[in-house]
């Protein structure tokens, strides 16, 4: 099914795409040196919803490429009620073309790149054929796959800016340390793609969520980081260890072309940063503590983190039971989950119980009696940081509950 037949049969919360793509068929067939149009990704997968942008490519004979661009372009802006339009290069894209974005007035989006029609896109991302003057193209499922330098420079992008990171925290430029943290994980949704075997890995968290969206890592919402400098620290130390962790999943060949000696500098450097800033009076990790000593001022900046703001009420139900009122949040309760699940690998003696309401969310932490004195201690970091938060916010925790409500 192709042409107007595949454009009627989508549902109707799509009638506003739907609009554009007739129009744009139109144009085509109007047109002697226009040879193909197609669309892909979500619509051409079909699960797309009315947010959904149309990508889409258009084939224009090579000899005319020049000469019609511009009636593209205007074409387009006719397409539905504009609000405005830009046209550019792709970088990195070496084949003659344009990129013309549109934005409509009804919030669809149109992202249409014209080639030349002598162009290969019969492997481009769940393609449907609309128009095809001279059926010329065959559509194909298959992906170019992977290559080991690809990999390398996703890898090798990911710890450069994560070296970066440190740079700018060192300088206290937090910022450009925030703005490296954003570019380290969307190589690492990359990399992520390419060993989860997720199609167009190229495409990063887009294709992971089309995908593969179960497969997100429990640890990746402790990558996102406000704008403080522990808080970046510790997002910075997770994401190395999501890329070592992920860098070590990938098929054999892959791993060949991975930059392990850079993996080993900016992980050491970031653990070296963390020990050096770490306040002594902080942490809430034990004495007799199995993690090794360079990673425990990370699993304290972690747990500070944690309770930051995010403690609405502390009770002592028992004495060998810390319960902890939590901001009802979803990334939040999954930072609490996974922090529980890290710490009880190395201080066995810990049990955790994460309980979710309707609007409320609760952290219960039990220990031994013996070990009654570390939860007294844990206790006090919690009270001490809550009073924190209450000082640096006027309306308190009181006001914070009644917000989260």
């Amino acid at each position: 099914m192709t042409g107007r037949a595949w454009i009627d049969q989508l549902p109707a919360e799509l009638d506003g795409q739907k609009a554009i793509m007739r129009r744009l068929l139109a144009v085509c067939e109007s047109d002697d040196r226009i040879s193909w149009l197609m669309i892909g990704c979500s619509l051409g997968r079909g699960n797309a919803d009315r947010l959904s942008d149309l990508d889409m490519a258009l084939g224009v004979r090579d000899e005319d490429f020049d000469a019609a661009i511009g009636d593209v372009r205007a074409a387009c802006d006719g397409l539905a009620d504009l609000v405005e339009s830009y046209h550019h290069q792709l970088p990195g894209l070496t084949v003659r073309h344009e990129r013309i974005f549109a934005q409509y007035a009804d919030r669809c989006q149109l992202d249409l790149v014209v080639f030349p029609a002598s162009y290969d896109v019969s492997k481009a991302p769940s393609p449907v054929i609309l128009y095809d003057r001279d059926n010329q193209i065959v559509p194909s499922d298959e992906r170019p796959p992977v290559t080991g330098e690809q990999v390398r420079e996703w890898a090798f992008r990911g710890w450069c800016v994560l070296a970066d990171s440190g740079k700018y925290l060192r300088r206290g430029s937090l910022w450009e340390a925030l703005e490296c943290l954003h570019e380290a994980r969307a190589n690492l949704w990359r990399l992520l793609a390419v060993a989860e075997a997720v199609p167009d890995a190229r495409y990063g968290v887009t294709s992971i969520l089309d995908f593969a969206p179960a497969r997100v890592p429990a640890g990746m919402a402790g990558t996102v980081a406000e704008l403080d400098r522990a808080r970046l620290l510790a997002a910075a130390q997770r994401l190395a260890r999501l890329l070592t962790a992920i860098g070590e999943r990938l098929p054999a060949p892959l791993r060949d072309d991975l930059p392990d000696a850079m993996a080993a500098f900016v992980t050491a450097d970031l653990e070296e940063l963390a020990v050096a800033t770490a306040p002594a009076d902080t942490s809430p990790v034990p004495q007799d503590c199995t993690l090794p000593t360079a990673e425990q001022p990370l699993r304290a900046a972690e747990f500070a983190d944690l309770f930051a703001g995010s403690v609405l009420a502390a009770g002592r139900p028992e004495p060998t039971r810390l319960r902890l009122e939590l901001r009802r949040d979803p990334v939040l309760a999954g930072r609490a989950a996974e922090l529980a699940a890290v710490e009880t690998d190395c201080c066995s003696f810990f049990t955790f119980a994460l309980t979710v309401g309707n609007d409320s969310l609760a952290l219960d932490v039990s220990v031994p009696p013996s070990r009654a004195g570390v939860l007294d201690g844990l206790a006090d970091r919690v009270t001490g940081g809550m009073t924190e938060s209450a000082h640096g916010n006027r309306s308190g925790p009181q006001a914070a509950a009644r917000r989260a409500r």
